[in-house]
């Protein structure tokens, strides 16, 4: 199995390069303790959803690098390109298999001279490298998730929300994230749906509840059988906003819907990071 996921920087290659191999920067923005050297390229920890990332460096170069990532007894291969971009563009990093929707969220940075595309390749996944149910979207989705938390460091100078991933993966997923934006504006973002289409790419389902400003219960559709979803939205001090969803009713344990969230969570962030 392969994937590919892509994504346009608001920095120059030389920065983009940089977050990318520098290990105590790497570290900050990626949550987990990295290990870069001539010949290795590897991150650890609870926020890599297999535990560890990467392993011996193939190939070093000025537009990107390749590296091997041992899975499930098996060796696959990461290539990570840089391209200079110029001008407006960028694509959707919406990702859609069989119908369903893992990871969305637009994959454009700001527009100008100094942008960069980064593109990942992964060749070579074993079907049971994760417990997922839907391998192939997963991945992709692991891939997606990344480069976003990459974004917002090279960007903001900021580390976004990282979870742990620990298993077992339970059929209730709740996820919580801390967002530098008033409660009001993160609520529009919710139930607008032309807002809610920047971050989130899938349409929620019919309403069952909502308190105004502060709940909102939705039947998610995108699962089958359909689900339903909690959104809560609390306001915290110094105009910051906590964000929590929660998705019930899953028929199957794995980790799919877990990272899911997760990359949801972290694209709100980044769109909340906005100017209003």
């Amino acid at each position: 199995m392969e994937v590919r996921a892509s994504r346009q920087i608001a920095a120059a290659p030389e920065r983009v390069r940089r977050a990318l191999t520098d290990p105590a920067e790497l570290a900050v923005w990626s949550g987990a303790a990295a290990e870069v050297s001539d010949s290795v390229y590897r991150l650890r920890g609870e926020s890599v959803p297999t535990g560890s990332l990467g392993g011996r460096l193939l190939e070093n170069g000025d537009r990107g690098f390749r590296f091997e990532w041992p899975l499930g007894g098996r060796v696959s291969v990461v290539e990570i390109v840089l391209d200079p971009v110029s001008g407006e563009g960028g694509t959707s990093d919406q990702l859609t298999r069989e119908g369903r929707t893992v990871g969305s969220g637009t994959g454009v940075g700001h527009a100008g001279a100094g942008c960069t595309r980064v593109t990942v390749h992964h060749r070579g996944i074993p079907e049971d490298a994760l417990p997922a149910r839907w391998p192939e979207q997963t991945w992709q989705c692991v891939w997606v998730l990344w480069l976003r938390l990459l974004q917002g460091w090279v960007e903001r100078a900021a580390a976004l929300p990282r979870f742990a991933f620990r298993p077992p993966f339970g059929a209730v997923v709740e996820r919580s994230v801390e967002i530098d934006a008033p409660p009001e504006r993160v609520w529009a973002a919710l139930v607008d749906p032309v807002l809610r289409d920047r971050w989130l790419g899938v349409a929620l389902g019919p309403e069952l509840r909502r308190e105004e400003g502060r709940l909102l219960v939705c039947v998610f559709a995108a699962d089958r059988p359909a689900t339903t979803v909690t959104w809560r939205i609390d306001p915290l001090p110094d105009g910051r906003t906590r964000v929590t969803v929660r998705e019930e009713g899953l028929g199957w344990e794995s980790i799919d819907n877990h990272l899911g969230w997760h990359d949801w969570l972290v694209a709100l962030a980044l769109e909340m990071g906005r100017p209003a």
